[in-house]
């Protein structure tokens, strides 16, 4: 399982926490982009308690798909539409 940079949730964290706590002191809406392959049922559990923020689809599994030597690329041209496609929309409902 990858770890979660610092914009790829996956988890509750500590440093969730503290960015949940400046949303909330400053009344700042926040989207939240979510890695749903990876994602903590935790993760949605600790969500669902906060109304100011809106969890995101990034990718799938925020695999990298590109070729060797060019930009990353999860969803790009070097797989099928329709894997891209499934991949998504598994994510989707996982949101």
């Amino acid at each position: 399982m990858p770890v979660a940079s610092d914009d790829d949730a996956i988890a509750a964290t500590p440093a969730l926490e503290q960015l949940l706590v400046l949303s909330r002191r400053h009344a700042a809406p926040l989207m939240l982009a979510v890695i749903p392959a990876f994602a903590e049922p935790a993760l949605a559990r600790r969500l669902a308690t906060e109304p100011n923020v809106t969890p995101v689809q990034h990718g799938w599994a925020h695999a990298n798909h590109g070729v060797p030597g060019a930009a990353k690329s999860e969803l790009g041209p070097e797989r099928p539409p329709a894997q891209v496609l499934g991949e998504l929309g598994r994510g989707s409902l996982a949101l």
